[in-house]
């Protein structure tokens, strides 16, 4: 608890600096704004990726883990965006596109946290993926909006398109795709927020979702906020898109806390301290948690042992068994024993 609460101060102290640093992004120096501007955007990624680091070691091989860490680098993705058009572009054409990229998170990010409220609601018992079907709109309206030079359905420009940037004092007007866009993803922000609701009352603990439904909030809290502060002012600390991207982090990572997406951050620990040799994997045989003690055979014999028993030595034993792989807390693939000289030692996959 005191490592996760140290971890925690030491991110919001980080995404504060860089708050500050943006702050002071209007220095007539060139060189000191670029300093400041890098520094800042490698604090934010820098941040991104410790936390993906983190999600990946604490939940076990899942559909919902996958659309965590998806999540996250759509995250990525939206700053890098971000940062190549204020300051590696300078054609227009570049800065439009980057201007277009966005949509591809703004789409993608409200769909990711539907699907992984709906396996939440789901459970470990659903074994279709069914809330794959989510990404066939949001993906067809991004790439609506990506190609819109093509046919201008998102964002109409008032003179040639090829001078369109999405800059301030830019005269466009916005299409169908621009307004479908923006309705698929409150849609997917509201119903993830239903399914959410339902798993909490599925669990019988409505508390659960006080965490992630607060930092939802703080979304359009902060937005409408920062339209009240004087631009450049020491508060104007953060633009639009770090505000939703933090905040949605803060989402996903308050559904762990609150134990929605199963977790057991005592993993490591528990089988650091086992005699007997474990070790858990997904079900290419990646290794996520492993005792000291090693595993004396090989890949071939693993798979082997799941039609039958097989000896990698004399005087042991292999076995397997399929198992469903949904839940972190549960077995991710197949489990096998292994029976070393009379005892009985576990591998779990």
């Amino acid at each position: 608890m005191i490592k996760r609460n140290r971890s925690t101060l030491l991110f919001i102290g980080f995404l504060l600096l860089a708050g500050v640093l943006h702050s002071r992004d209007t220095d007539p120096n060139h060189f000191v704004v670029s300093v400041v501007y890098c520094a800042e955007y490698l604090i934010y990624a820098g941040l991104i990726l410790s936390w993906m680091q983190s999600v990946n070691r604490r939940l076990l091989p899942t559909r919902t883990k996958g659309y965590v860490l998806a999540a996250a680098c759509l995250m990525l993705l939206f700053l890098a965006a971000q940062f190549t058009k204020y300051r590696i572009a300078v054609e227009p054409g570049i800065t439009r596109y980057c201007w277009y990229v966005y949509y591809l998170p703004i789409l993608l990010i409200p769909t990711l946290f539907l699907m992984t409220c709906f396996r939440l609601f789901r459970g470990s018992g659903g074994r279709k993926p069914d809330e794959l079907l989510f990404l066939i709109p949001a993906g067809l309206l991004a790439l609506g909006v990506l190609a819109n030079d093509l046919h201008m359905l998102a964002f109409v420009p008032a003179e040639d398109i090829a001078t369109l940037t999405g800059g301030a004092g830019q005269s466009y007007t916005h299409g169908f795709l621009y307004y479908a866009a923006y309705a698929w993803a409150g849609c997917a922000l509201a119903a993830g927020i239903v399914f959410l609701l339902l798993a909490c009352r599925k669990k019988g603990k409505w508390k659960k979702a006080i965490r992630p439904l607060g930092m939802l909030v703080l979304i359009p809290v902060f937005l409408n906020v920062r339209k009240l502060i004087p631009k450049d002012a020491l508060l104007d600390a953060w633009e639009w898109p770090e505000i939703v991207i933090f905040c949605t982090l803060g989402v996903f990572e308050a559904c762990i806390r609150s134990r929605l997406i199963p977790s057991n951050e005592n993993y490591p620990g528990f089988f650091a301290q086992l005699d007997l040799p474990v070790l858990i994997t997904d079900r290419a045989l990646k290794p996520a948690f492993r005792t000291q003690a090693p595993i004396p055979t090989t890949e071939a014999q693993l798979r082997s042992s799941l039609s039958a028993p097989v000896c990698p030595t004399p005087d042991t034993r292999l076995s397997g068994a399929g198992g469903p792989g949904q839940d972190p807390c549960q077995p991710a693939a197949f489990s096998a024993l292994l029976f070393p000289a009379g005892l009985s030692a576990g591998l779990f996959l």
